[in-house]
C-alpha cells in the first residue's frame, strides 16, 4: 500500500480538446512554475481525443520538463466535457486538487504562493480572488497577499464567484465520487459540486489577493441560463440537504448570480438575439425556464423578472448604465 507522505501535495489537472494553440500559451506560463515543486505537484492533462496538435504540444512539453510528475492521458473518442473532467479526477491523487482550464493562465508566483499556503496553513481551500481577460503583451507581474478567512465568511463574501473552479483549490475527497459522478453527470457545475462536498471538514480558507489567473477568451458551450437557473441550483441544493451549506448560502449564491450574471446574459440575449451556448433560445422558452429555477429567490422578482416586460430601447438604457458604472469603478480603482 502506498503511504501517504508518497502521495503529491497537490494535483492540477487540464482538461483539454482542440486548443493546441492556447493550451501551448497556458502550459509556457504554467509548467516553469510547478518544476520548482516537482516533489510536491502532480501534473495530468486529459485530451479528449483532439484532432488537431494538442497531442504534439503536450508530448513536447512532457519532454522538455521530464523532471515533472508529468500524466498526459488522450481518450480515443470524444467523451464530452463529463468523460473529461471524470478522468481527470480519477487520476488526481494529491491531498489537494486544482483543476484548470486549458485557457487558463496562471500568473507568474501563483503556484508558488499556494503551495507555500497549502504546506503552512493546511486550508480546506484556497480561493483565487482576482482575475482578468488575458491580453498578448502582458507581463503577468502581479502584487499577491493572502489572507485566512471561516468558511462560512468565504462562502458569503465570494458565493457565486467559488463557482469558477479554475480559481478554488481544494482538499481532494475522493471517497464518493462515483456517487457524485453519476448524481451530477451532465452537469455544468460538476467541478462545483466536488468543491462544495470537500467542504465536510470545517477548517479554514485562503484567499490570495492580486490577479492570480488569466482567461483567453473560448466559446461556451453550455446554456447560461439553464446552466444557472438548474444545474447550479441542484448544486446547491444538495449541499444544503448534506449540511454543508446553509439555506442562506443557498439564497445568496443565486440572488447574486441573478444580479450579476443572469440579469447581464438576458440583456445581451435581448439586444443580440443570441444565447451563450447552446439550448432553448426562445424568449418565451427561456423567460419560462428563469421563472421556474429562480421563482423562490428574491432576486428574481426584484432584478430578473423586470426587464421581461421592458422593451429593446428600455433594456439599452439599462445596458449603457451598467457599462458607465462599470468605466467609472474601474477609473477609480486603478487611481485609488
Amino acid at each position: 500500500m502506498k503511504l501517504e507522505y508518497n502521495l503529491p501535495l497537490l494535483s492540477i489537472a487540464i482538461p483539454t480538446w482542440n486548443r493546441a494553440k492556447i493550451l501551448k500559451l497556458a502550459l509556457n506560463n504554467l509548467l516553469p512554475q510547478i518544476l520548482p515543486f516537482k516533489d510536491k505537484i502532480q501534473f495530468i492533462i486529459s485530451d479528449n481525443g483532439s484532432t488537431d496538435e494538442t497531442a504534439q504540444v503536450i508530448e513536447e512539453n512532457k519532454r522538455n520538463y521530464s523532471e515533472i510528475n508529468f500524466i498526459h492521458f488522450k481518450h480515443l473518442t470524444n467523451t464530452g466535457y463529463y468523460g473529461n473532467f471524470t478522468k481527470c479526477r480519477e487520476l488526481a491523487n494529491g491531498k489537494y486538487f486544482w483543476l484548470l482550464s486549458d485557457n487558463d493562465y496562471v500568473v507568474d508566483g501563483i503556484v508558488r504562493e499556494v503551495v507555500n499556503r497549502l504546506i503552512s496553513d493546511h486550508p480546506t481551500f484556497v480561493f483565487l480572488s482576482d482575475w482578468g481577460e488575458y491580453v498578448k503583451e502582458e507581463k503577468f507581474k502581479y502584487i499577491h497577499f493572502h489572507k485566512p478567512m471561516s468558511i462560512n465568511e468565504a462562502l458569503v463574501k465570494y458565493n457565486y464567484k467559488l463557482t469558477l473552479t479554475s480559481a478554488v483549490i481544494f482538499l481532494n475527497f475522493k471517497q464518493h465520487d462515483s456517487n457524485y459522478l453519476e448524481e451530477f453527470r451532465g452537469n455544468a457545475f460538476i467541478g462545483y459540486i466536488f468543491f462544495m462536498t470537500s467542504l465536510i471538514n470545517k477548517g479554514n480558507a485562503i484567499i490570495i489577493y492580486g490577479k492570480g489567473l488569466l482567461t483567453n477568451y473560448a466559446d461556451i458551450s453550455f446554456n447560461v441560463f439553464y446552466a444557472f437557473s438548474v444545474e447550479l441550483k441542484k448544486c446547491l441544493k444538495y449541499a444544503v440537504g448534506k449540511k454543508l451549506i446553509s439555506k442562506a448560502i443557498e439564497n445568496s449564491v443565486i440572488n447574486n448570480s441573478i444580479k450579476d450574471l443572469t440579469a447581464n446574459h438576458y440583456i445581451a440575449y435581448r439586444l443580440n438575439g443570441k444565447i451563450f451556448g447552446e439550448g432553448v433560445t426562445d424568449k418565451d422558452q427561456i423567460e419560462s425556464l428563469l421563472k421556474q429555477g429562480f421563482e423562490e429567490y428574491e432576486n428574481y422578482k426584484k432584478v430578473l423578472q423586470p426587464l421581461f416586460r421592458l422593451s429593446k430601447n428600455g433594456l439599452k438604457i439599462i445596458y449603457y448604465k451598467k457599462k458607465i458604472i462599470k468605466k467609472i469603478t474601474k477609473r477609480i480603482i486603478s487611481n485609488a
